[in-house]
Order: structure tokens, then C-alpha cells, then sequence
């Protein structure tokens, strides 16, 4: 999860970890791009607006980048104009959910992406 909002972080993780997800939290763009290399999660909830790198240009380094590349990415924002949910489409992210969010379409969205993820790796390996 990367977000700039403490309250953000903890109640997404909260929902997440309730629901047996193993979730690491970063407050930067920064830090998720290190994170992201070394880790390679299996999904990244991507906050839009933060100060320094905005969302667009982590999902962007994220997609230029081999090693992670193929990770999907949901965008998390307040932001619900229609610019920028095409614009994270446009730059590979798979999915945008709009804050306020409850915790049930968080819950959805994710296992969803998990499992289509999986199954194309599976595809593409078998």
C-alpha cells in the first residue's frame, strides 16, 4: 500500500491483514519503487496524490521498469474525474477506486486482480 495519509495506510492494511493478506505500507513514491524491486509484490494500492512523486509517475517507473512491470497496480484516490482514471489505464494501472472506499469493494477489487494476475502467469508459464 502507498499512501501519504497515516489513516489511509492503517485502515487499508487493517481490512487487508483481517483478511489474511500479508501487507507492507509506504508512505512515499520513492520508497515504493525500492520496495517494489526488492520485494515484488503481488499487487500495489497506488494513492494518486501525494507530494514529491504523484501515483502517475510511480505506476510510470513501475512499468518502465522489467522487474516490475507486470505487477498490478489499483490506483486509490479522491480524485473520481474521468481524466484521471483514463490517464492511470493509459499508464498499465488495472483498476481505480475512489475514496472514500469501503472495505468490501477494497476486499473485491484485489482478490480479483490477485487471481487474474495468477491465472495470466500461469498462461504464460504453462
Amino acid at each position: 500500500i502507498v499512501d501519504d495519509i497515516p489513516f489511509n495506510l492503517n485502515s487499508l492494511s487493517d481490512i487487508l491483514e483481517r483478511n489474511h493478506f500479508k501487507v507492507t505500507i509506504v508512505s512515499d513514491g520513492n520508497t515504493a519503487l525500492k520496495i517494489a524491486e526488492l520485494k515484488y509484490p503481488h499487487l500495489i494500492l497506488l494513492d494518486l496524490m501525494m507530494p514529491e512523486m504523484d501515483g502517475f509517475e510511480v505506476c510510470r517507473q513501475l512499468k518502465a521498469n522489467p522487474k516490475t512491470e507486470s505487477i498490478p497496480i489499483i490506483f486509490l484516490t479522491a480524485s473520481s474525474e474521468t481524466v484521471n482514471k483514463f490517464k492511470g489505464f493509459e499508464l498499465g494501472g488495472v483498476d481505480y477506486i475512489t475514496k472514500p472506499f469501503h472495505p468490501k469493494e477494497v476486499l473485491i477489487r484485489v482478490k480479483t486482480h490477485l487471481y487474474l494476475n495468477h491465472w495470466q502467469r500461469q498462461k504464460n508459464n504453462g
